[in-house]
């Protein structure tokens, strides 16, 4: 008898008797080759499909289907092609689908889905896909449009996005045993010639002088790095008095699982901060909250009697919501180990090893985008792999060891030192990627560092500290390591955009000279 094998499914009732769903239900055999029962999966007995049509799994569908996978198992431990009439659209469906989306970061499986439908490609056998066929999908993307109709804007983009798409499909039906070879992998792009497309040497050369424009000099970094660190922690503000009313007060109420202080400032902005008794509990956040309600109560009665007649100066953060050692903290991370956004937001404490001096690179906080099927905590925020699963471990230096130990000082002082994560805000809770996005020219306006010398954007500081390390003669084998980069020739984009061409007219030169002189000695 070959094993796995599929057994009859059992039913699972609800309390009124109902049948609702069906346990698929195999027998395998053990470590000491006893047979045992096991279960596959649970099928609903209604259910949606992707149209949206109402469908039923009866009993005799789902031992059906257990015997598929069944035969699956044994193809896969036998390292033998499963036989099967299986679809590219019903691959993608059953097997593809749920694998992307919980694997990738910015899964395109829609965007997959519709180009194949519109092409009537969907009912293309796995197995007969071809060199050719790959070759006609990539063929066809310059005529793909948005589902409106109008045109994408960048059609190596869309071409990029949808080739990984089906490289990713191909790749997990070889690993599934249903193909024999992913030929879709590494082919040519044949629409490099058509309009609207740019050769791979036009791209290299473009993002190499992007790199230049979005990265600082050696000189520009000595220069605005201490403007960066000496951003001051107040500002002066002039406030009308005829906005305020009369001297308000914090006040503090309980809400669900948390105190919630609320007060409205010298403006009147309407201003809260939530201590969540789960986090804290019941007694501790009380504290917490009627504490940050005296401050506040104070700080606006203060407000109030100080000034002239007409207005007055009041000295307030920098920033509303977070404190200017996390802006410190930010670009130091950034322009000292050249992190990613996400992979800055990630770092805790315990990810450094203070004696070796060196860090663990282990994870990334990415944004809630909408994708229902993952689960995100109440920042809108999920912790995954770096990109490309470019774990690493780098060393650093002393700035950065001083860093943390101002910021661990910091959290002590706050008491913030439960999440363990570098930076936070003012009053607890992980900052988001896409906050240093929105507010980085703001920091360096701040700082007084001139508009057409900033930093493009959060991966400026990431282009500066691979640049100037590749000035400096770092290996490239070295410098990919520690980018975290898969492919070296992204790598070799900081090398290229910081050459000196100046050095080969000068070696012609120097020939010349020799040339030269030769002919003085000869006459």
């Amino acid at each position: 008898m070959e094993y796995p094998k599929a057994l009859q499914p059992v039913a699972t009732k609800n309390k009124d008797g109902k049948v609702i769903s069906w346990r698929a239900i195999f027998a395998d055999l053990d470590e000491q080759g006893r047979r045992k029962k096991k279960t596959w999966k649970s099928f609903p007995v209604k259910y949606k499909d992707v149209d949206g049509v109402n469908r039923t799994n009866s009993k005799g569908s789902v031992f059906r289907e257990t015997v598929k996978q069944c035969e699956k198992w044994r193809a896969v431990s036998s390292d033998a092609l499963i036989d099967s009439k299986i679809t590219i659209m019903q691959f993608i469906e059953e097997h593809f689908r749920a694998h992307r989306e919980a694997e990738a970061v910015a899964p395109n499986v829609d965007m997959f889905v519709r180009y194949l439908r519109e092409n009537n490609w969907g009912n293309v056998l796995l197995k007969n896909i071809t060199v050719n066929w790959c070759r006609a999908y990539r063929a066809g993307i310059p005529q793909f449009r948005r589902a409106n109709g109008k045109q994408y804007k960048d059609l190596n983009n869309t071409y990029t996005r949808l080739v990984a798409e089906l490289n990713a499909c191909l790749k997990l039906a070889v690993i599934e045993k249903y193909v024999a070879r992913n030929y879709n992998d590494r082919l040519e792009n044949p629409n490099k010639n058509a309009e609207g497309f740019e050769s791979d040497k036009a791209k290299r050369s473009k993002v190499s002088r992007e790199y230049k424009l979005k990265s600082w000099t050696i000189e520009q970094f000595e220069k605005y790095f201490p403007m960066l660190m000496s951003i001051s922690e107040t500002r002066a503000e002039k406030v009308m008095k005829s906005n305020l009313l009369k001297p308000r007060e914090a006040n503090v109420r309980i809400e669900t699982n948390a105190y919630k202080t609320y007060w409205k400032d010298a403006d009147g902005k309407y201003c809260s901060k939530r201590f969540n008794i789960n986090k804290y509990g019941k007694v501790e956040a009380k504290k917490k909250a009627e504490a940050l309600a005296e401050i506040m109560t104070a700080e606006i009665a203060k407000e109030y009697e100080d000034g002239s007649e007409s207005f007055y100066l009041r000295e307030r953060n920098t920033f509303d919501d977070i404190d200017v050692v996390m802006v410190r903290a930010y670009f130091t991370l950034s322009l000292y180990l050249g992190l990613r956004n996400g992979e800055i937001c990630g770092l805790k404490f315990s990810d450094f090893d203070v004696e070796a001096r060196t860090e663990d690179i282990q994870r990334q906080l990415v944004v809630f985008a909408g994708d229902k099927k993952r689960t995100y905590d109440e920042d809108n925020m999920l912790e995954v792999n770096p990109k490309k699963d470019s774990f690493r471990v780098i060393s650093y230096d002393d700035t950065v060891q001083q860093l943390l130990d101002e910021l661990k000082a910091y959290h002590i002082l706050n008491e913030y030192t439960s999440d363990d994560y570098l930076l936070q805000k003012r009053y607890g809770g992980r900052i988001r990627p896409d906050y240093w996005t929105k507010s980085n020219k703001k920091f360096q306006t701040y700082a007084g560092i001139p508009k057409h010398e900033q930093l493009k954007g959060t991966h400026s500081g990431r282009h500066t500290h691979l640049s100037i390390l590749a000035k400096g003669g770092l290996p490239i084998s070295e410098l990919q390591y520690r980018a975290g980069h898969n492919d070296i020739e992204t790598t070799a984009r900081y090398y290229i955009h910081i050459a000196n061409d100046k050095d080969a007219s000068a070696y012609f030169e120097n020939i010349r000279k020799k040339q030269d002189a030769q002919d003085v000695d000869i006459k």
